[in-house]
């Protein structure tokens, strides 16, 4: 008998009754038996399992959707996902197992887990970045006998196969990570390399890479990065021939990188980073160019050493026909050059940066007028400013030896498309600079104009605001998109003298008139089209009182109806006024400007005030009123309650009243 023969009892009837059987027999024979049952019973566990598994709910999709599932997992920033946990899926289940090494794109999309140094420490303290299950086709012994930490990229690249490699390298020389040697056999799939050369050690591995036989004839994309003691030369770029990457189309490389060794047909982005390009190099950069016939984007920093009241003449014009994207940063006199030496469709969007300037008397603060080229177009304007029918100014405030000045930006659309934007344009040092500006469009017909002045000069009084409507005669929109408390002046006489220069086709006005009964020539047409007004309210943060956000939205609120009231009183009209309510909290200060109302920022609980409180208010003075802004937020219960003719806008996502 056995010792304990109640342990039997749990046994299917038959197993028990052979195992009771074998009471008598060696204890040998006994252990075979039970070892022999042992395995039976196991099978039939991952049988069961198996068969579990195959009916669970995720694993009845599919394959093809079970692969995209697996490929977004690798996320190339997720600090959750390491080499070990994406190993670990293999192990869930053998479907999970044979579909994971099926699929390339989930290993490829992981390689940075196994390039990343942090990983083998990991390692080292007691995790092992190979698959113990591990037994590829290639016959290969178990990888958990190796210790070589170099086996996790090995394994990844080869699971990775025959999928395109994007490689995010940073360095080739820790002592830890990987060296260019570890990707030999797979250049040949590399798509994407973005590298950080350390010293010029890292540098000359790299271009010795280069001139491996066919080492990278599938790159697309190619990003180098240099720190600032790395010294680099075109020296050894020699080498490097254009048939070596045939279909490179991106590269961002340092700007004295960039010649015509270094240039492809095939490239349609290039950026040039780094130490910017004197104004001698531009020769050099326009051959370079004109090895790039299928150009769309390009960006170059440029000097800002230069004094620009020196005259240079071009020494050619360069037609780049495809480019649809420019920016260029730099010195007014470099910037001016460059474009003169181009030649590019009216298309294009052109961005550019003017650096080293401070509104001194040598270039009177207009930066704008200094950088475009000479060339008018069939229109009689600048050929980067043809057609453009909205503007949007935006001034930041610098400390300078005579006080704060403002310098001004501005963007300028063509039916909606971005097509020029200038930081700074001008200096707002008079107000006649702004005018002065606004003449460089005299050939355009802007119906939009958006403004974010926050600092403006004494002399931007009455007459200015004249002048600049006058100077602008189809405008049908205005929006006043400063949100500090300081420029509620600004967008009061904004407003009232634009909705002025709507109401009357001829002069009526002295220089000091009301301007409630100021009139303007040439506005006939823009009285007759439909207006439109946009405001930006300001408000507390919620860690203020509410009250006093109240008190301040009650003054702005009576700055509208004063300038509305006053504007109706003259038999005036306007379609639509739009009301966006931001908040003074400081992160709104790190944020990109937004340059119209759509983007502005909006607080819920502060909109739900002035749709509830204020909004009332304004509906006889307007078509339209709207509470609009980037936030969505509805009001279904205001307007089943309050008024049927409130309802949600999708275009601005926020609420409208029309005016019965």
């Amino acid at each position: 008998m056995f010792p304990r023969p109640e342990l039997t009892s749990a046994l299917p009837e038959v197993d028990a009754r052979e195992l009771v059987g074998l009471s008598d027999a060696p204890d040998p024979e006994v252990w075979e038996w039970i070892r022999h049952k042992v395995e039976v019973y196991q099978n039939h566990i991952s049988t069961l399992l198996t068969i579990h598994n195959t009916i669970v709910p995720i694993n009845t999709l599919p394959t093809e959707i079970l692969q995209q599932i697996f490929t977004s997992v690798p996320a190339a920033h997720g600090v959750w996902c390491d080499a070990l946990w994406m190993l670990s899926l293999g192990s869930v289940c053998r479907l999970w197992r044979s579909i994971l090494l099926a699929t390339p794109e989930y290993w490829a999309r992981g390689l940075h887990t196994v390039m990343d140094p942090d990983f083998y420490t990991s390692y080292r303290g007691g995790g092992n970045p190979v698959d113990p299950h591990d037994s590829d086709d290639s016959g290969d012994s178990d990888d958990s006998d190796d210790p070589d930490i170099t086996e996790g990229r090995a394994l990844f690249l080869a699971r990775s196969a025959p999928w395109p490699l994007e490689i995010p390298f940073q360095h080739s020389s820790f002592e830890d990570g990987p060296g260019w040697d570890v990707f030999e056999g797979h250049f040949d799939r590399v798509t994407i390399l973005q590298f950080r050369a350390m010293s010029i050690y890292e540098l000359q591995n790299l271009f010795d890479m280069w001139t491996r036989p066919a080492s990278m004839q599938r790159l697309e994309r190619l990003e180098l990065e240099l720190v600032q003691s790395v010294h680099t030369s075109t020296d050894r770029l020699e080498q490097w021939k254009a048939e070596a990457l045939p279909r490179l189309e991106h590269l961002k490389i340092p700007g004295d990188l960039f010649c015509c060794a270094t240039t492809v047909p095939s490239l349609h982005t290039v950026i040039l980073t780094g130490h910017p390009r004197s104004i001698r190099s531009i020769p050099d950069l326009l051959d370079a160019l004109e090895k790039c016939p299928a150009l769309t984007t390009f960006g170059v920093k440029l000097t800002n050493n230069d004094d620009p009241s020196r005259n240079r003449t071009a020494q050619r014009v360069l037609d780049i026909p495809n480019i649809r994207n420019l920016a260029v940063s730099g010195g007014m006199s470099a910037i001016h050059y460059f474009l003169c030496s181009l030649s590019f469709p009216s298309a294009t969007l052109v961005d550019l940066n003017v650096t080293g300037t401070t509104g001194n008397e040598q270039d009177h603060g207009l930066v704008l007028s200094n950088v475009l080229p000479r060339s008018l177009s069939m229109t009689r304007t600048h050929h980067m400013l043809d057609g453009i029918d909205r503007l949007s100014f935006y001034s930041f405030s610098w400390a300078t030896p005579e006080g704060r000045i403002a310098s001004v930006s501005m963007r300028g659309y063509v039916q909606g498309a971005e097509r020029l934007h200038v930081s700074p344009a001008f200096w707002f040092r008079s107000a006649s600079h702004f005018l002065q500006i606004l003449a460089l469009f005299q050939e355009c017909r802007v119906f939009e104009l958006a403004l974010d002045l926050r600092h403006t000069p004494k002399d931007a009084d009455g007459v200015f605001w004249m002048d600049v409507f006058t100077a602008l005669p189809d405008l049908r929109r205005l929006e006043l998109l400063s949100p500090t408390m300081r420029s509620r002046k600004m967008k009061r006489d904004a407003a009232t003298y634009y909705l002025a220069s709507c109401r009357a086709p001829e002069p009526q006005f002295a220089p000091h008139a009301d301007p409630v009964a100021i009139s303007y020539r040439g506005t006939a047409a823009r009285r007759a089209a439909s207006l439109r007004l946009a405001w930006v309210l300001r408000a507390k943060d919620s860690s203020c009182d509410s009250s006093e956000s109240q008190l301040w939205l009650e003054a702005q609120c009576r700055d509208i109806e004063q300038v509305l009231s006053q504007h109706v009183a003259q038999s005036g009209c306007l379609e639509r006024l739009e009301l966006c309510v931001t908040t003074s909290e400081r992160r709104l200060s790190y944020t990109p400007r937004p340059h119209d109302t759509p983007r502005v920022k909006t607080d819920d609980g502060a909109s739900r005030l002035v749709t509830g409180d204020y909004v009332s208010r304004l509906e006889a003075m307007a078509d339209i009123v709207v509470v609009s802004g980037e936030n969505e937020w509805g009001f279904a219960s205001l307007s089943e309650e309050e008024d049927a003719g409130v309802r949600l806008e999708g275009l601005l996502g926020g609420t409208q009243r029309r005016r019965s």
